[in-house]
């Protein structure tokens, strides 16, 4: 998102320099330093979430834009629409078309690289239109990781 390197670093020394001590019978005992991910808390948290959704969702206008997954339209004319975030679950819309689906997997990847998050494709879904014809469908239902519903 193009972000000055000074923001950067001001919030990655937010979120990165903080240690515990550990009172084991009233007796602080040395210091912890976490490696990994936000503490517990951190007031910062929801708001790095924001960026990053953010950032996925600029992912997916993009490749909107350069026609590597199209969305919908609700009428001829009107801009198309390829993603929609709620609170814990986002809907994606694109064709039917194997390379559509490799290039948001792609976008998964890219978004699970970035964000440290996984993508808990247990829950993760693919519905088709009625007109969708058999052989899009079969393809996408042969992907290990997209389970398919009509």
């Amino acid at each position: 998102m193009e972000f000055p390197d000074c923001f950067i670093q001001l919030i990655m020394g937010c979120i990165t320099y903080v240690s515990y001590s550990l009172l084991i019978q009233g007796c602080p005992l040395g210091l912890l330093t976490p490696t990994q991910g936000l503490r517990q808390g951190n007031p910062l948290s929801s708001y790095l979430f924001l960026l990053v959704t953010e950032g996925f969702s600029s992912s997916l206008q993009k490749a909107n834009q350069d026609s590597r997954v199209f969305g919908v339209s609700i009428v001829p004319f009107a801009p198309s629409l390829n993603h929609l975030f709620f609170a814990n679950d986002t809907l994606l819309f694109c064709d039917a078309e194997f390379t559509q689906i490799m290039e948001l997997k792609r976008l998964f990847s890219l978004y699970e690289a970035t964000s440290r998050q996984q993508i808990n494709f247990a829950k993760f879904a693919i519905y088709f239109s009625p007109s969708n014809s058999e052989s899009p469908q079969a393809q996408l239902q042969a992907l290990p990781v997209f389970p398919c519903h009509e």
